[in-house]
């Protein structure tokens, strides 16, 4: 039996549900999509791998030569369930952080891919820059049991932070069970949406935070003389624009009554030549 490449694990499984789903999908109609695998190891399709040997399947393979890396982002990071603490997870698993400078790391894929920034993993993952920073810590310092609770959605990357801050934590403390009346696979979807929610609550606050640092740059910079020289250079640099634009448009109409023109002389020059051949048959 095939073992799961790290890459592929470094975003969460499937769900019971999305997983039956899947198998009854290629229990109907076939495996449409390849198993890619590299060193012998499944970098894409583990659930497609599991479903087919359920079902006494053949499984049908690929050999990926590309960037690793990327392959497992591009192909796991837009799945509609995942919330943003599992997003910027994701990408902090799939890249070995190094210390090569402010806000760079180097990826950890077989094909030795340049770094990203931390804006650019933020770009990719649909989060903000500080959600990358936290999942880098995690990534880094966490045990690897609660960096598996970010990457399942059981934890959010806030209470993995506290968690690390607080002294001799190692993993977050278990929630008290609670009794309730629901099923446990309704009790599962608001628990979901519950963590979901707080992510997006705690991106909001950052987005804040980031948007709060930008003004009060915007307002220092306003203090100072440079801010004159920058308002003029952008008036002038407007007018020039401007006179760019109209010389342009002005360039196209000279340039339609020169065709204009041409089509015109070329048309006299038929008639010329015409009015020249009947003079010499008359002649």
């Amino acid at each position: 039996m095939l073992t799961r490449h790290p890459l592929s694990a470094a975003f969460p499984e499937l769900s019971d549900e999305e997983f039956t789903a899947l198998k009854e999908s290629i229990g109907r109609n076939g495996q449409r999509d390849k198993i890619l695998l590299v060193d012998d190891q499944i970098l894409d399709g583990w659930h497609r791998y599991r479903a087919c040997l359920e079902l006494g399947k053949a499984p049908i393979f690929g050999v990926f030569t590309g960037d690793a890396v990327q392959c497992v982002i591009d192909k796991n990071i837009h799945r509609r369930q995942l919330t943003a603490s599992q997003r910027a997870m994701a990408l902090a698993a799939c890249n070995r952080w190094l210390d090569v400078g402010a806000n760079q790391l180097s990826l950890a894929g077989d094909s030795g891919t340049a770094g990203m920034s931390i804006r650019k993993m933020a770009a990719a993952a649909k989060v903000n820059p500080k959600t990358i920073e936290k999942a880098k810590r995690v990534a880094l310092r966490a045990t690897p049991e609660l960096r598996a609770q970010v990457i399942a959605g059981a934890t959010t990357l806030a209470e993995a932070v506290r968690a690390l801050d607080s002294e001799g934590a190692k993993t977050t403390k278990p929630r008290p069970v609670v009794k309730t009346s629901v099923s446990a696979k309704v009790h599962q979807e608001l628990e979901h949406r519950y963590r979901k929610l707080q992510d997006d609550y705690q991106e909001m606050g950052d987005n804040y935070q980031v948007v709060a640092e930008d003004l009060e740059a915007l307002y220092a910079l306003k203090e100072r003389e440079e801010f004159g020289l920058i308002k003029e250079l952008q008036f002038s640099v407007k007018n020039l624009t401007e006179s760019r634009d109209k010389w342009q448009r002005e360039a196209s109409e000279k340039q339609m009554q020169i065709n204009f023109l041409k089509r015109r002389l070329a048309t006299l020059d038929r008639e010329l030549a015409n009015l020249k051949h009947r003079e010499d048959a008359s002649a």
